[in-house]
């Protein structure tokens, strides 16, 4: 079932729309890691999904209606988007900044329920913060501030999760952590759109790659279709080698000199 879908999406910043002719769908219970060099319009791309940025041509569909024609807090309840970074402006223990993703959920006159408060908890358990509820997020390390925005995503039970370059600042367990968060997601239903510049991450994780070059995009299939030495070469301008795996998989050793 198609979740969210691009049909030849222009679409970005005002003045400079630099995500172009983009199609792609996300489908419940699948993963499509979007791929490219700096530059090429990954993070513009899923602003673009989230109805954050503008489109000038084309068209967004969320469950199959024109995402303009909903309100804001519905497609809220729907899709979340993890962003690269955040700067947080209080230092709020970590519990109360994962539950602000029930925000969406909750109405102005309807305080948090017992069932708010568990997705709290499952969330926090999820990326491996539970033991740090009570600390301040200003005590918290670059990767465990990431976990806490991860979480706070969680918590909202979106039907979709925009996730741009979630593993950044993550360790290898925590980067595992994630893993395992997000197949999780996937085993409920729910539609990934990742960014990533680890491009084992997309391995591991996607059914589907879209690589994208300059705003456009190049390729798109399965990722071992369309990871490739040629297309590492021509849209990265690097010599990369793969190599296989013990489960039969294949990772990428990328070139460090």
């Amino acid at each position: 079932m198609t979740l969210l879908a691009a049909r030849d999406a222009t679409g970005g910043y005002r003045g400079a729309f630099t995500v172009r002719e983009i199609s792609l769908t996300a489908d419940a219970g699948r993963c499509l890691a979007v791929i490219g060099p700096n530059g090429a319009g990954k993070s513009t791309l899923l602003r673009v999904l989230a109805g954050i940025l503008p489109i000038s041509a084309g068209t967004i569909l969320l469950a199959g209606r024109p995402l303009h024609s909903w309100r804001r807090r519905e497609v809220a309840r729907l899709v979340t988007l993890v962003p690269q970074s955040v700067s947080f402006a209080f230092p709020l223990p970590v519990q109360e900044v994962v539950a602000q993703g029930r925000a969406p959920h909750l109405g102005p006159w309807r305080p948090p329920t017992a069932s708010d408060h568990a997705a709290v908890q499952r969330a926090m358990a999820a990326v491996g913060l539970a033991d740090k509820a009570n600390v301040s997020v200003f005590h918290l390390s670059g990767g465990e501030r990431q976990r806490v925005i991860l979480a706070r995503a969680l918590a909202a039970e979106p039907r979709i999760l925009l996730l741009d370059e979630p593993a950044s600042a993550l360790d290898l367990l925590h980067q595992k952590t994630l893993a395992t968060a997000v197949r999780k997601r996937l085993s409920d239903g729910v539609a990934v759109v990742v960014v990533a510049h680890d491009l084992n991450l997309a391995f591991a994780l996607a059914d589907e790659v879209l690589v994208l070059q300059q705003g456009r995009a190049v390729a798109r299939g399965e990722p071992g279709a369309v990871l490739s030495p040629q297309l590492l070469r021509e849209v990265f301008g690097v010599e990369a080698e793969f190599i296989a795996r013990g489960d039969g998989s294949r990772a990428i050793l990328p070139p460090l000199c």
